[in-house]
């Protein structure tokens, strides 16, 4: 574990929660939730969290770039001891979601970020297809968007493929919402988190999970999280070339390691995408 936060020392740990980083049998969600500045939308994602008819969780606010008031303030703010902020001076968002991974307590792993909002029974229905389908590593479910004021705009495709139709879309395309992500840790830890340097960490590591033949991706035709859409987000209009770029490269990487003819499938459809935002993008 070590291994997968290499400046984990580079952290202060600022909570009113307990700081131990052991698996707590009585913590049965860990929730991450990644932040670099303050945003209006703060507020409500906490408290879709800590508003949630499963009671048995911890949220784990991991803070860079900003500064250690910021994380002193969230805990003034929030005031709950399932809380724990972590502050780093450490940019990237890999390195903000690894960090939180390896002090996680419980075996089941959420992802939320701070301009979203989780439905009320999004934690206690992702634990009970755990609970239900022991053999998933990975659980993904449908979403609301929603723009700044709230309002409603739509539902996120179905993506209730089985777990072998969904090996086989990703060599095409991410088709796992990661806001809504519930995983197990330890498969996440053995496969090295997430990756520095990219707009895709997500799909990285999905892809780099798919190698594995015991790991099975599973979906939820359930929207459990809304989605907000707003100017200021990564995977705004200002960074969706580069995703693309990244994306590409993460298919002609897996196309060349696994041999996979899906890849190359992958591959044209992505470069096909991406000359077509260029063109439109310059036009």
């Amino acid at each position: 574990m070590s291994n997968l936060i290499s400046n984990h020392s580079q952290a202060e740990y600022i909570s009113v929660g307990s700081n131990s980083t052991e698996l707590n049998p009585h913590v049965s969600a860990s929730i991450i939730l990644p932040l670099n500045k303050d945003n209006p939308y703060l507020e409500a994602a906490i408290l879709s969290i800590l508003h949630q008819d499963h009671h048995e969780l911890e949220l784990i606010i991991v803070v860079d770039g900003s500064t250690p008031a910021f994380a002193e303030a969230l805990c003034q703010r929030i005031r709950d001891a399932r809380v724990r902020v972590i502050y780093t001076h450490l940019l990237g968002l890999p390195f903000s979601l690894n960090l939180g991974l390896v002090h996680c307590k419980a075996e089941i792993v959420f992802r939320m970020d701070g301009d979203d909002i989780s439905e009320t029974n999004r934690i206690s229905r992702m634990l009970r297809y755990f609970a239900d389908h022991p053999e998933t590593t990975v659980l993904s479910t449908r979403f609301r968007v929603i723009d700044e004021e709230g309002q409603e705009h739509g539902l996120s495709k179905h993506n209730g493929r089985s777990p072998a139709q969904v090996k086989q879309y990703l060599a095409c395309r991410c088709i796992l919402g990661h806001p809504t992500i519930a995983f197990r840790k330890a498969a996440v830890i053995a496969a090295g988190g997430y990756a520095y340097g990219s707009f895709s960490e997500d799909y990285d590591l999905w892809l780099r999970l798919r190698r594995k033949p015991e790991v099975v991706f599973a979906t939820l035709d359930e929207p459990l999280l809304r989605y907000r859409v707003h100017s200021l987000q990564a995977s705004s209009n200002l960074n969706a070339s580069k995703i693309l770029a990244y994306d590409l490269a993460l298919k002609i990487r897996e196309l060349l390691f696994t041999r996979d003819p899906l890849f190359l499938v992958g591959v044209c459809f992505a470069l096909l995408e991406y000359v077509y935002k260029k063109i439109k993008n310059d036009t």
